[in-house]
């Protein structure tokens, strides 16, 4: 069985004005779009296959075998989605929502927002792309909330645990040797 190493990154809200001051954030691009729209469990499970089947998503259990977990997810007042676009061409999302729990500073009223899933179309990477709809998602998100948190798995592409740091987001905790927990079985749909 197969291991992985689970990292935990956040930004805090002043880390991140901070950064606004000087400048980390101020990607423009005219071409690029995000869009928020309604979290619906059929498209969410649509954007997994297509910009994250290459790193085994759609197989994690918490999309593959808990339908009625993330259904209920989605349905929570505080989970948005939002679509990247190129001109008129969807390029990636961003799925949002609550966390069950923090690990780094369970302070009371710390209002806390996941990042549950992001991702770019592949063929799309290396432009700055990014780097601008990150922004965006930390712009709209520190609206509303005084940290944005996130994980990823050793899995997932090889840089973009430099790439969180290089927009500011700091590792607060590393989880070493979590069993392999994805799912290869024939997919029915529930």
């Amino acid at each position: 069985m197969k291991s992985y190493t689970n990292y935990h990154l956040a930004l805090s809200k002043k880390y991140y004005q901070s950064g606004c001051l000087k400048g980390l954030y101020n990607e423009e691009r005219d071409n690029l779009s995000c869009l928020s729209v309604a979290p619906a469990y059929e498209k969410l499970n649509q954007l997994l296959r297509k910009y994250g089947g290459k790193w085994n998503w759609d197989k994690r259990p918490r999309y593959y075998k808990d339908h009625l977990g993330i259904q209920r997810r989605l349905r929570d007042e505080e989970t948005r989605l939002y679509l990247f676009y190129k001109g008129e061409k969807e390029i990636g999302y961003c799925l949002v929502t609550a966390p069950k729990k923090f690990r780094s500073d369970p302070e009371e009223g710390h209002h806390i927002i996941e990042i549950e899933n992001i991702a770019l179309d592949v063929a799309e990477t290396g432009n700055g792309y990014g780097r601008y709809f990150l922004q965006e998602i930390f712009a709209c998100l520190f609206m509303d909330y005084e940290t944005v948190y996130l994980t990823s798995r050793s899995t997932n592409h090889s840089g973009v645990i430099p790439f969180y740091q290089k927009m500011g987001m700091s590792v607060i905790h590393i989880e070493k040797n979590q069993p392999c927990d994805l799912i290869f079985e024939e997919r029915i749909v529930a």
